[in-house]
């Protein structure tokens, strides 16, 4: 790879040609993730450090390479780096409870062994984090029970975004069960943020993720809502804030960070790529419309133990919600204004529409693979803004 030819099609023999780091590119995209060892911006290794720079700038590998978080997806689904966790199914509110808090004597005990090669906080992002965890550990039962009512998840059989409540024999009907499980999950993924850094490994299934998703997304933008997480100090709350977008990130992908968003200059390079970006989802909106619903968790049959999102008329074939439809095209569109603008557009109306949109955007924002769906630049510009509109729902 260093020296002679360098592939089949290059005749020059050098390491000029920009397929030749290809692979080091690759391999060295997932050691800061994964090991925690940078070697391209090691101040051990200027002479590297120089030479990836180098390689980065010339235009034809640019229009090749691709960019880390793409890489470090592709590494997990291929060398199984990120394990997920198998989780037990409950069939009672009681089992749920107790498995709750079997949940934070784990994550207590995986907080006191810590992580070695994890950077340590300062003092007071520590007092913050264990402000945050300790309030919302003390009122977690109201925290679900808040995002269950106030989030858009609890839908009765009339809302046209689908139900996720189930009635008995003329019972009073009742959130779904696995639901309530989901957001309980997701909560505790959260709590586990603040005392480790990360939420751990993601939901089991697509359909949990996706009510996961939402019940941190409303738990980051929305916690003065919940419990009593509106006593917290600012510093904690922006503890809280910062471990549910995390929870909000890797609800369907394990281990990806996300992507603070910056307005680009008008003209600058930053600005072509996220117009580049707006651009490939504009002119795939419709396909990507239906890679949302499909593979999700937001179409579920009548069949699903979470509730359905299928509309039954007269006998037809089943499909899915038009309002559902609706709010994943709307958010589409508020992701585009981000990414052209600068300023996502005004929020949904309707929490179940916001609550669908959260869902959406958390599992879209890791389907782009770059260079097969756009520029690596690109790739960055749309994480980055999917993040910022999700941290602009409700």
């Amino acid at each position: 790879m260093w020296g002679g030819q360098c592939c089949a099609t290059c005749a020059h023999g050098s390491n000029d040609c920009p397929l030749s780091p290809a692979l080091l590119v690759v391999l060295l995209s997932g050691l800061p993730k994964f090991r925690g060892f940078d070697v391209r911006n090691n101040p051990k290794y200027p002479n590297s450090a120089a030479w990836f720079a180098a390689i980065a700038s010339r235009p034809a590998y640019q229009k090749v390479c691709s960019d880390d978080q793409t890489l470090q997806l592709l590494f997990q689904r291929m060398m199984g780096l990120s394990a997920s966790a198998a989780a037990a199914s409950r069939s009672s509110a009681a089992s749920a409870a107790a498995a709750a808090t079997a949940a934070f004597a784990q994550t207590a005990a995986e907080a006191k062994s810590g992580s070695e090669s994890a950077t340590p906080p300062t003092e007071e992002q520590q007092a913050a984090k264990t402000e945050a965890f300790e309030k919302l550990q003390a009122c977690y039962g109201d925290v679900v029970k808040d995002v269950l009512n106030l989030s858009g998840i609890t839908r009765y059989q009339s809302s046209p975004y689908g139900a996720t409540t189930l009635s008995f024999n003329g019972h009073k009907p009742r959130v779904a069960l696995p639901v309530r499980e989901a957001v309980e999950q997701q909560v505790l993924r959260v709590l586990k943020a603040l005392l480790l850094g990360s939420p751990g490994s993601k939901p089991n299934t697509s359909i949990a993720a996706a009510f996961g998703a939402v019940a941190a997304a409303f738990l980051r933008n929305r916690y003065m809502d919940c419990g009593k997480l509106a006593e917290l100090s600012p510093s904690a709350a922006e503890a809280l804030k910062a471990a549910c977008t995390q929870a909000v990130t890797q609800s369907y992908a394990d281990g990806v960070e996300a992507l603070p968003f910056v307005a680009p200059e008008p003209g600058s390079p930053a600005a072509a790529a996220a117009a580049e970006a707006a651009l490939k989802v504009t002119m795939n909106k419709a396909a990507i419309v239906d890679d949302i619903l499909s593979k999700s968790g937001l179409a579920r049959p009548g069949t699903s133990t979470y509730g359905s999102t299928y509309m039954y008329v007269n006998g037809h074939k089943p499909s899915i919600s038009a309002a559902v439809r609706g709010a994943v095209e709307f958010h589409l569109d508020r992701l585009c204004n981000m990414l052209l603008v600068g300023k996502a557009g005004p929020k949904a109306e309707e929490r179940e529409a916001a609550a669908v949109g959260a869902a959406g955007l958390a599992f879209f924002r890791n389907r782009a693979s770059a260079p097969r769906d756009m520029s690596a630049a690109a790739t960055v510009q749309f994480r980055a803004a999917c993040d910022a509109v999700l941290a602009d729902m409700y």
